[in-house]
């Protein structure tokens, strides 16, 4: 196994624009936003934005490498039903089945939501994962990181708590669905093979939505490799009330980016944009 949790650091990047006041925030998320165009740009046709506006309030999980800051050379994101309901956004994955026109994706997506209305907190949707493609000559690596995003899936859905369900839309071209089920990821539409949808924002590249509600013990077991790496990972976030006017924020996350301060669990609650 590739050691990753000893040479590039975690950091988990919550909600960019409540943050977008602090510079060191908009220039993660812009690193963040630069890898993903260069990692979908070297593998699809000209045209193809790999974000939507969800990508300024989801939830970020970076694997990064102390260069010059925090330079991400991996990542995805999550967001949930509340977090879009907050926004005034629909929820990216009916979005691409109503997209498509597939009636039973449509209403497979709609049932999944409507038992989470009363608990939107507890239904994520995960996308957008990247790989800086200059490391795809290192086969070893690929694998683990590979392997790593589903590890990080598992670690946010065990803290999210009882009743917590992700669903996610894999690329079948990557073999990512295969990745996924042999952890416990189940197609959303049974039999799988009627549960193929053409993304029409990706060039009509083929997907296969997927949920989990649990892993299976080769997960738990990979997992525990990274318990201490996930618990020391960065965590930016915005804290309702802080004092805008104070630059602590941005000097401590420097120094984090520099290598100037501890490798112990680091908490950053940022100001908010507005007072």
């Amino acid at each position: 196994m590739v050691e990753i949790a000893s040479t590039y650091r975690l950091v988990q990047l919550e909600n960019a624009i409540e943050q977008w006041d602090d510079p060191s925030i908009r220039r993660l998320i812009e690193r963040t936003l630069t890898l993903r165009l260069q990692g979908y740009g070297s593998k699809y046709p000209g045209g193809v934005v790999p974000f939507d506006a969800s990508a300024w309030y989801a939830t970020h999980f970076l694997v990064c490498a102390e260069r010059g800051g925090l330079q991400p050379i991996m990542g995805f994101q999550r967001v949930t039903l509340q977090s879009c309901g907050m926004h005034y956004a629909q929820f990216p994955p009916l979005a691409s089945c109503r997209q498509s026109g597939c009636a039973r994706h449509i209403e497979a997506m709609e049932k999944l939501i409507a038992r989470f209305e009363g608990a939107p907190e507890k239904l994520s949707y995960t996308g957008g994962f990247t790989i800086e493609p200059g490391l795809r000559a290192d086969r070893e690596l690929i694998a683990e990181l590979r392997t790593l995003m589903v590890v990080l899936h598992y670690l946010f859905h065990r803290d999210a708590g009882e009743e917590h369900e992700i669903v996610t839309a894999p690329i079948i071209r990557f073999r990512i669905d295969e990745l996924l089920a042999s952890y416990g990821f189940e197609p959303l539409l049974e039999p799988p093979d009627e549960g193929v949808l053409a993304l029409g924002a990706f060039a009509g590249e083929r997907t296969r939505f997927m949920r989990a509600r649990r892993f299976n013990r080769h997960m738990v077991e990979r997992a525990g490799h990274y318990e201490a790496w996930w618990n020391d990972r960065v965590l930016l976030r915005n804290r309702a009330g802080a004092d805008t006017r104070s630059e602590e924020p941005t000097r401590r996350l420097e120094q984090v980016a520099n290598g100037s301060s501890t490798r112990a669990a680091t908490t950053l609650q940022l100001r908010p944009l507005v007072t």
